[in-house]
């Protein structure tokens, strides 16, 4: 498998776990609980489950209902393979652009679910010069292991207060992993960069828990994390082809 989670997803930082794994490895002695405040795919935590099985507990959040909507389903055998059965059955009656856009349209967990699945370089536009013949099956993904293996719990909340629920927590881990600031978040439903806000008067330094922001480097960055700024790595977004700097971000020494 390509990929760990049920779908693409932009931001996914799957590729990126082994410049985190080699930070982290020595970090983990303390901690029990793995919270990702914006989880998005929850590759980090997904990983630390491969790496690491049964030592933590996670709490995994999105402000996307669609996506919290979608890992309750994945997490419900019988509800997975109805919804799998579903899938396949709708998408394999889609030859047109009329058609395709009438599936994704139905505001329903599975029309969002179509439009995130199938597409060419922005979700919900049709590959004109394609037919579709799926005949999925999701049970082998990892993101469905983790769920159904690991002590998790599922929240579909505001980020920045969840991340200030837990930031004093000294046997937490949290991996943030927000909207970008000084970038374009198109992809993203919900927006918000309030924590960069709430970070600058709030230095990470003096927080108990243990603290990981994965971003874009940028000059606005180390003003807000100064002193936090940890090991940087290239990164190139396939959809694009270029090529930036990422940074880990760290209260941890």
């Amino acid at each position: 498998m390509r990929n760990h989670f049920i779908i693409s997803y932009a931001g996914n930082k799957k590729n990126e776990f082994d410049e985190l794994n080699d930070f982290l490895l020595d970090k983990l002695d303390n901690v029990d609980t793995i919270i990702e405040p914006y989880c998005g795919t929850s590759a980090i935590s997904c990983l630390l489950s491969q790496k690491y099985p049964k030592r933590f507990k996670y709490i995994i959040n999105d402000m996307d209902d669609n996506l919290i909507a979608l890992y309750k389903m994945m997490n419900d055998e019988c509800e997975l393979i109805k919804f799998t059965k579903l899938f396949n059955e709708k998408v394999n009656i889609i030859n047109d652009k009329q058609t395709y856009l009438e599936q994704i349209n139905d505001n329903t967990l599975m029309g969002w679910f179509i439009k995130h699945k199938i597409f060419t370089l922005r979700p919900g536009l049709y590959p004109l010069t394609r037919k579709f013949k799926f005949n999925y099956n999701f049970d082998a993904l990892p993101i469905i292991r983790f769920l159904r293996t690991e002590d998790i719990t599922i929240m579909c909340s505001d980020g920045l207060e969840l991340f200030k629920q837990y930031n004093d927590n000294e046997k937490c881990l949290i991996i943030a992993d927000p909207p970008y600031i000084l970038s374009c978040n198109d992809f993203y439903t919900y927006k918000s960069t309030n924590i960069y806000e709430y970070c600058a008067d709030n230095p990470i330094k003096k927080m108990k828990a243990g603290i990981v922001f994965i971003l874009e480097e940028n000059w606005i960055l180390r003003i807000i994390f100064k002193g936090c700024m940890k090991q940087s790595y290239d990164k190139t977004y396939k959809t694009k082809h270029t090529k930036t700097k990422h940074i880990i971000i760290s209260n941890l020494d």
